[in-house]
């Protein structure tokens, strides 16, 4: 074989082995590519779980702010419908400061206001449509706390056993709180169930003590605290005139 045969050879020897290691070369650029965008891939992917966390995280955290904050406003808007109800009674008793008359009148503003809401939302006017039907809330539970405080008598003194049982036999299903007291394990807990249904009640607050919220309405308030209790106008009863008055309407039942 000459020796350009040998050269021949070699030199197509070389140029095969070169694009080989070219091919080679190009594959291993693609595999590292596609390695190195499924890495970023994850990588952006947990970023993402990351983030979606955080916000989930913080949204929870608005939430209970936003819950709190609604039970702090319940509690304020509690105490001042007490304040605003024992205010109305005094009035009423001392001064006649509200009659039918005044009763009529805002009953007859919050029918306006409810017309009123009516038309603006005819208007698509939804700002005063809605400050409308407010007051005419508001109007309904001044009207209603009105209601209570003309139907208070004159004497703002506790009334004789005898009449606050009268009273009590007659009072409106689910109206104004009532206040059970007497000492501990005199058995106000354990009957609670029965006086609440004597006085119309569906719900009971167990240990409450004077200064303490006042639920306003629905509720039998139990306690081993002692009288007197500005909180509750008429509305008070003694452990044992709270089971006399069970005994009475279960009498009347049978």
């Amino acid at each position: 074989m000459s020796h350009s045969i040998q050269l021949q050879i070699i030199a197509a020897i070389a140029v095969i082995t070169l694009i080989g290691l070219a091919v080679w070369a190009y594959r291993s650029a693609q595999k590292a590519h596609v390695k190195g965008y499924d890495l970023g891939y994850d990588d952006a992917k947990r970023g993402h779980e990351l983030r979606i966390a955080d916000h989930q995280h913080e949204i929870e955290h608005l939430q209970l702010k936003a819950a709190n904050q609604r039970a702090a406003h319940q509690l304020e808007r509690d105490a001042i419908i007490q304040d605003a109800d024992a205010r109305i009674a005094i009035f009423a008793r001392r001064a006649a400061a509200c009659t039918e008359a005044d009763l009529n009148t805002l009953t007859a503003a919050a029918n306006q206001l409810a017309l009123a809401n009516t038309t603006y939302k005819s208007m698509h006017a939804e700002d005063p449509a809605r400050f409308a039907h407010q007051m005419q809330l508001q109007l309904i539970n001044l009207a209603e706390r009105m209601r209570v405080a003309l139907d208070q008598p004159n004497d703002a003194q506790q009334p004789p056993a005898d009449d606050i049982l009268t009273f009590a036999a007659n009072v409106s299903p689910n109206g104004k709180s009532w206040l059970v007291y007497g000492p501990d394990r005199c058995g106000k807990t354990s009957n609670a169930s029965a006086i609440a249904d004597a006085l119309g009640l569906t719900a009971v607050l167990d240990d409450w003590q004077p200064g303490y919220r006042v639920p306003t309405s629905k509720t039998l308030v139990l306690t081993t605290a002692t009288p007197p209790f500005p909180e509750f106008v008429r509305r008070v009863l003694s452990f044992d005139q709270a089971m006399s008055l069970v005994a009475s309407k279960k009498g009347v039942a049978a």
